[in-house]
């Protein structure tokens, strides 16, 4: 078992201008530093404005001296006969109205499809150039996963790639059946038949990977069409399968599955993209028109169902660490989690008892010790965090210390396990959503509008001896920065939703009392209040679940 190298490349070419397809640098900076922290040397080809940023971002990792920077002034000239036989053949209108989605990048884009070319030239370029001394080198899109499509955990690259298990073959990963199609008629359909995001060989056969990719586009070319490196690899592959190996995966990101020393997190596919893509093999590859129809049409029905269920609802998460012991109840927490299934909860934890997390929950095993490293980490002074119940204060700023988790979030959130959560969506409408940036404001439960200028609004207020998030990120006492303190630098700045409704459990006094908690913005004084005209009731079945009435 022996440590691989990785090859990428980012070029500019010009894609935050393409209509319905827009991404910037600075988008596709943000998808490679969600991978970027894997500990394997990675060598990166691009043009001088994005070398500097390459760096920065390995440096945050500490694995700059793994990282290898190939400056490439005009990629134009890197293989200019293929540049321009790709780009004369984009240029005949007929042969981009012979594709079927003649507005896709592979159709109408003559760098896209060019850029894609290189991806093995390059490898095979760092290979003979020295730059590579490890046996197996795998390609990987700068922006491979685009920050957590697929591997939704950015912390668990934080690994070493080995050649683990893996043949001396050219190991290329495929969504669909590889078959005798002609090529014309994949090039007509754009169908798809192997990922490019990720392709690993050994080192010995990367500059015949080259040589075959070269061969195809020339070849298509020279007839008079181009397209992009998955085309290629189909192409490649026909012309000396011998030297492939094949894995079938089942999106387009999924091929780190493959490597046998690591474990990633994964979201499984939408049983609604399963069967568009089922879909477009029955009318595009199989010529079976009328299953191909009726399999469209339950892809259109289950996709508006998911539309119905909350797929255009804002995306919460909360974030929850959690360490030593849970709550004896903790189970009737975890029900009634499992019934909010449109929120999504992150629990950081080092208990590693068996619970029955619902699939909207995900736990990352962490000691304490290793959650007070990751807080100290985006902290340029010294923090006081001695104990678990001291996170109470880092409350507010866990949208800045777990960016990286939340990426794909509208709203994020903290709340208490000593709470059993009713119909949050009831209480959490979209017209709030839309309206309001902090929602509540107690620690039990609250909402930030997941936004740089909200992430980082807790360090605003420096001087004042409650709401100073230094003086009391350096203290060793409990400030409940995460409730009055908070809400002290927020008032008048942001829109806050402050109205509360919580059922209150006192056995000794009056059982299960439904309270409204109201904040004065002015005062910062709270208030509690008996809801009189609304009785409502968690019965409780204490045999772990729980019933809403």
């Amino acid at each position: 078992m022996k440590e691989i190298s990785i090859v990428t490349w980012f070029f500019d070419i010009g894609r935050k201008d393409w209509k319905g397809f827009e991404r910037d640098n600075s988008t596709y900076a943000n998808y490679f530093k969600f991978w970027a922290r894997v500990k394997n040397h990675i060598v990166v080809y691009t043009e001088p404005k994005m070398a500097e940023t390459v760096k920065k971002i390995r440096s945050e990792y500490n694995l700059l001296d793994k990282t290898t920077v190939v400056v490439i002034e005009d990629v134009r000239k890197v293989d200019e006969y293929v540049y321009n036989l790709i780009k004369q053949a984009i240029e005949q209108k007929l042969a981009v109205k012979y594709r079927r989605h003649p507005w896709m990048p592979e159709a109408c884009n003559h760098l896209y499809n060019y850029v894609t070319y290189l991806k093995a030239h390059f490898t095979a370029d760092a290979i003979n150039r020295g730059l590579i001394t490890t046996d197996t080198v795998a390609w990987i899109d700068f922006g491979f996963n685009h920050s957590g499509a697929t591997y939704p955990i950015s912390e668990e690259f934080n690994v070493v790639l080995t050649d683990e298990g893996l043949s001396d073959k050219i190991h290329i990963f495929a969504v669909d059946e590889l078959d005798d199609v002609p090529i014309f008629e994949i090039v007509r359909n754009m169908h798809t038949y192997i990922a490019g995001a990720v392709t690993i060989a050994p080192k010995n056969l990367w500059q015949n990977l080259a040589d075959l990719y070269r061969q195809a586009a020339i070849s298509l070319g020279q007839c008079g069409f181009a397209d992009d490196d998955q085309t290629l690899a189909v192409m490649a592959y026909r012309a000396n399968p011998e030297i492939f190996e094949v894995h079938y995966i089942d999106n387009m990101y999924g091929a780190l599955d493959v490597f046998k020393n690591i474990k990633l997190t994964k979201i499984e596919t939408k049983e609604y993209k399963k069967v568009r893509m089922q879909a477009q093999k029955l009318l595009y590859k199989e010529k079976q028109y009328i299953e191909g129809i009726k399999l469209f049409f339950k892809y259109l029905w289950l996709k508006l169902q998911k539309n119905s269920e909350g797929i255009k609802m804002k995306k919460i998460i909360f974030i929850c660490p959690y360490f030593s012991k849970y709550p004896n109840y903790f189970n009737l927490t975890l029900n009634s989690i499992k019934y909010n299934d449109t929120i999504d909860w992150l629990i950081i934890t080092d208990i590693k008892e068996k619970y029955d997390y619902p699939k909207n929950v995900k736990v990352i095993n962490m000691t304490f010790n290793e959650l007070r490293e990751k807080v100290q980490s985006v902290f340029d002074f010294k923090i006081c965090l001695d104990i678990p119940y001291k996170m109470c204060d880092y409350k507010c700023a866990y949208g800045y210390i777990f960016q990286d988790y939340i990426r794909e979030y509208d709203f994020w959130g903290h709340c208490d396990f000593d709470a059993i959560y009713g119909n949050l969506r009831k209480y959490l409408s979209e017209e709030i959503l839309n309206k309001y940036d902090k929602i509540f404001h107690l620690g039990h439960l609250s909402l930030y509008r997941n936004t740089v200028e909200m992430n980082t609004m807790f360090m605003n207020k420096i001087g004042d001896k409650t709401s100073d998030y230094k003086k009391i990120y350096t203290d060793k006492n409990i400030y409940a920065f995460d409730e009055l303190g908070i809400v002290n630098i927020l008032y008048n700045k942001v829109k806050m939703y402050i109205d509360f409704p919580f059922a209150d459990i006192y056995t000794w006094d009056r059982a299960l009392k439904t309270i409204k908690s109201k904040i004065d913005l002015s005062t910062g004084k709270m208030y509690f209040e008996l809801n009189k005209n609304q009785k409502k009731f968690f019965i409780l079945i204490m045999v772990n679940y729980m019933v809403y009435i």
